[in-house]
């Protein structure tokens, strides 16, 4: 994949971002923000408006804001720095190997043909599409939310093409753009889902010192995700007329039968990448079923050496270390493939916000009582559930307009140093379900990475997709603050 061309559309952003340093330096700092302070909001702005306002990557954004804040004293180099060597990138770089090897192994496609294949779905065209997009929801609780898309994508687009639908059919649209949406919210259910979930955690736990746990993540985000999943079922199914017969019939039935059968019997290395993945999952409940079940003594030492990246690295690596007798591949996953299935710009991204929150949100800065001074004669006052909800509102809207990871970098931190300021709400709750929301991004293309994979596929209109998800903004940020705020209270037993 290729750069992006830098042409004359960019140059705006490019100096407004610079202008932006350049005034976190020069321009005097309102009080209590120190000097230190309105160097490091300087570095924030010129890091937003370069993720939004240019083409560059994200990645490129990231390590030209961590130099020029060691360049400009904003930043010391073990402040700009240390987030690289952080167990919050080993685990993100792990799980993308989890990932690889169910998608190099085939595994994915053949849990889809199976979902797709059960009585209860064939001839009925309503049914397929729920149950199309139940698959794609529990597929990426494992899977990056970008690969779920991708396959099952590529798989619809098959179904289309055999039956000769019309692009424009409203089912064929609402089970396309349902794809997107089951991607975005099954990533909630772990932390390995989505990429923001795992550096949601990490500012969580800098900020407040609570670190979430996988089965706790787990708890909160499958009950939420199945709420979010239900609602978005329900609005296609109400929402969409679906008077053609299309997406049944037995010319589909006998397709995705025939497909299963092409497969064959589940081979070796299908098997073995499942049973990798079922001893990482239980890796990483094992710590929280110590804690119920075993001595306190026994639990802590379990608490200490089980974290989330132990399993996250160990897995791939046996994955790598496993041979299967199979003329096509040596061992249930490779080095290679391992590498390829890792996102290295997102590896960096996160490295790079993580610093920079950190960073502005110290009271060094001045910038938490600089917020907790402004924001407080309008947020201070009001009653819990009323500021949780206007938080949510606001991720939820940003994050359909902007990429989720720039929403994640200012409204996780932000959210943090509101709750923690103000006094108002559960500080780790509220962040844990900020960064769920960046994820739930319906209304364009620009939102998620799987909104644009389905936008340009060519069987969704984008005002279908806007249309759609207007209505869904409104219920999921009713559902994210009375629903999954409580919740996460609840499980971290705040």
């Amino acid at each position: 994949m290729t750069a992006p061309a830098l042409g004359r559309s960019a140059l705006p952003g490019i100096l407004g971002g610079l202008a932006a340093v350049a005034g976190g330096l020069l321009l005097p700092p309102p009080a209590p923000i120190t000097e230190v302070g309105m160097a490091r909001l300087g570095l924030l702005a010129f890091a937003v408006i370069w993720w939004v306002a240019t083409p560059l990557p994200a990645a490129f954004t990231t390590l030209a804001m961590l130099a020029a804040g060691v360049l400009s004293g904003a930043l010391s180099l073990a402040g700009a720095f240390a987030h690289s060597n952080s167990w919050l990138l080993w685990f993100v770089i792990g799980t993308f190997g989890l990932g690889a090897a169910l998608d190099a192994t085939g595994v994915n496609r053949r849990f889809a043909l199976a979902l797709l294949d059960v009585r209860w779905v064939r001839g009925h065209p309503v049914r397929f599409m729920t149950m199309f997009l139940i698959s794609a929801t529990l597929m990426s609780g494992v899977m990056a939310n970008t690969v779920v898309a991708v396959v099952w994508l590529s798989l619809a687009v098959k179904i289309y093409e055999l039956l000769k639908i019309d692009h424009a059919d409203p089912l064929v649209e609402a089970n396309t753009l349902g794809i997107a949406w089951a991607a975005n919210i099954g990533g909630l259910i772990t932390p390995v889902g989505n990429g923001t979930n795992a550096p949601t955690i990490g500012l969580v736990a800098a900020a407040t010192g609570t670190t979430v746990t996988f089965l706790q993540w787990t708890a909160i985000g499958s009950g939420l995700a199945l709420l979010l999943m239900a609602s978005a079922i329900a609005l296609l199914w109400l929402a969409v007329p679906h008077g053609s017969g299309t997406l049944g019939g037995p010319h589909l039935s006998d397709h995705i039968s025939a497909e299963r059968r092409r497969l064959g019997p589940m081979p070796v290395a299908e098997r073995r990448a499942l049973a990798w993945v079922g001893v990482a999952v239980a890796l990483w409940f094992a710590p929280d079923a110590a804690r119920m079940l075993l001595s306190p003594d026994i639990a802590a030492i379990a608490q200490s050496r089980l974290h989330l990246t132990v399993p996250a690295l160990l897995v791939p690596l046996g994955m790598c270390l496993t041979p299967v007798p199979d003329p096509k591949r040596r061992f249930v996953l490779t080095w290679e493939e391992w590498l390829r299935g890792v996102d290295w710009s997102l590896v960096l991204f996160i490295g790079g916000v993580m610093a920079l929150g950190i960073a502005v949100g110290e009271e060094a800065t001045g910038v938490p009582g600089y917020v907790r001074n402004t924001l407080e004669p309008l947020l201070g006052h009001l009653p819990e559930t009323m500021f949780v909800l206007i938080l949510c509102g606001a991720v939820i809207l940003v994050t359909s307009v902007i990429s989720n990871m720039v929403t994640l970098a200012i409204f996780v931190p932000l959210g943090l140093t509101l709750s923690s300021s103000l006094g108002v709400g559960d500080p780790a709750a509220l962040g844990i379900i900020l960064g769920m929301g960046t994820s739930l991004a319906h209304l364009l293309p620009s939102g998620t990475t799987t909104n644009a994979i389905v936008a340009g596929s060519g069987f969704l209109r984008v005002r279908t997709m806007v249309r759609h998800g207007a209505l869904l903004f409104l219920l999921h940020t009713l559902l994210l603050a009375l629903v999954g705020y409580p919740l996460a209270k609840l499980v971290l037993g705040h």
